[in-house]
């Protein structure tokens, strides 16, 4: 994103949060995150309700975005920080957070990429091969060490 662009996102936290937003839904089409029923109104305070669970949720339920507890303003500026590979250490100085909330913020930006690359399937549904010492191997390695 250049640069102008990234300054107008940051002017106001509205403009922030309707950015992040534009990406939630497909063809601005909302439906429960529970149910996925599109049949759902809106409530109070920028949340909907759905009319076949009752299940109460806003744009970002359950997704990486609602995983910190931070401003829009301030994820942007995490994620364009993150982009220019700036340690987290610096960013948490930057944006005045603290260390291990922009630390969960990278390492959430960093799983994001990974279940969006086109080799996540592959990456993230294999069988785990692990060694496991049995009876025999330990009295192998007594027999070799003492």
């Amino acid at each position: 994103m250049d640069i102008n662009t990234f300054e107008s996102l940051c002017k106001t936290e509205n403009k922030a949060r309707l950015y992040f937003k534009k990406y939630c839904w497909q063809n601005r089409h909302v439906f429960c995150t529970t149910c996925r029923s599109y049949k759902i109104y809106r409530i109070h305070d920028k949340k909907y309700r759905c009319k076949r669970c009752g299940y109460k949720f806003h744009d970002f339920s359950g997704r990486w975005l609602n995983k910190v507890k931070i401003s829009y303003k301030k994820w942007l500026w995490v994620i364009k920080l993150f982009e220019l590979d700036v340690s987290a250490r610096k960013i948490a100085q930057q944006v005045q957070l603290s260390y291990p909330t922009v630390l969960k913020a990278v390492t959430i930006i960093r799983i994001a990429i990974v279940a969006n690359s086109q080799g996540a399937q592959d990456l993230l549904n294999g069988e785990i091969e692990l060694d496991v010492p049995t009876i025999r191997d330990s009295r192998e390695k007594r027999d070799c060490f003492g």
